[in-house]
This record gives C-alpha cells, structure tokens and sequence, in this order.
C-alpha cells in the first residue's frame, strides 16, 4: 500500500501587481526543494520537482492557491449611485447654478488689458519709460 505525501510549504511569496502566488516546498526526501507556482487561477501552475505527470504538489496546493486568487478579486459593488443620489449629498445651501458668461474671451482679453495698463502706469510713476513688446510684456525703451 503506497502511503500518500504530504507537501510540506516552506516559503511562500504572493506577488501584488500580477496575479501569481509560489510556495517553496519541501522534497520528499527531504534533502532537495522545489518551486510550485500559478498563475492567474489554480488551473495554471508548475512545479519544479522531476515529476512527469501527477504532481501531488500542484495537487495539494490547488485549494490554497484557489483561495489567494479568489482573495485577489475585487469587492463586488452593492449600490451604484446615480445623479440623483449624488446630488442629494451636496449641501442645498451651494449655489449650484453659476451665471454663464456672455463672452469668456472678450473678458479674458480686457483683464489683459487692464493689467498692462496698471503696469505701464505703475513704472511710468517711477519715472522710467517702458514699451510694450510684441509678446505683451513690459521693456524697457532703448
């Protein structure tokens, strides 16, 4: 009667970014060691040991290395929120609503204009004599 094996794991690294779990096992023997790994889910995985077929370490840590994968799935979500629920988290006393301006550019273009005219007057007040460059920065007149 033949006697069944038991896999003895010595080690055991769990990576983060694939999905891939690997124990360090111990020979039969025990003199010698080996790597049994998977990848993805329990149904893929190799085993470092002589073995040809019927690896009882891939055997035996199938279940362990089911439980690592399906630790790794993320949590299902319960609630999906729509537009209406996000909305009546926001505080009513926010004034949503923002008045639309009539020209965004012809503003944007008139405080350009109104902050080089504060410059310019700003230097011609200490009596230096500044030009405007083609780029719209202030310099000095040569």
């Amino acid at each position: 009667m033949k006697t069944q094996k038991t896999v003895q794991v010595l080690t055991i690294y769990r990576f983060k970014e694939t999905a891939r779990i690997c124990f360090v096992v111990e020979s039969s023997n025990g003199l010698d060691t080996y790597h049994t790994c998977f990848n993805r889910d329990e149904n893929h995985g190799s085993c470092t040991c002589p073995a040809i077929r019927g690896c009882y370490h891939l055997d035996q840590l199938k279940a362990r290395a089911a439980e690592y994968f399906q630790s790794r799935q993320p949590a299902k979500v319960e609630q999906v929120l729509t537009a209406e629920d996000i909305a009546s988290l926001v505080d009513p006393d926010i004034e949503v609503m923002q008045p639309v301006k009539a020209n965004p550019v012809q503003e944007a273009q008139q405080f350009i204009n109104r902050v080089v005219a504060e410059k310019m007057a700003i230097h011609n007040a200490a009596e230096s004599t500044f030009e405007s460059a083609p780029s719209g920065r202030l310099v000095p007149m040569r």
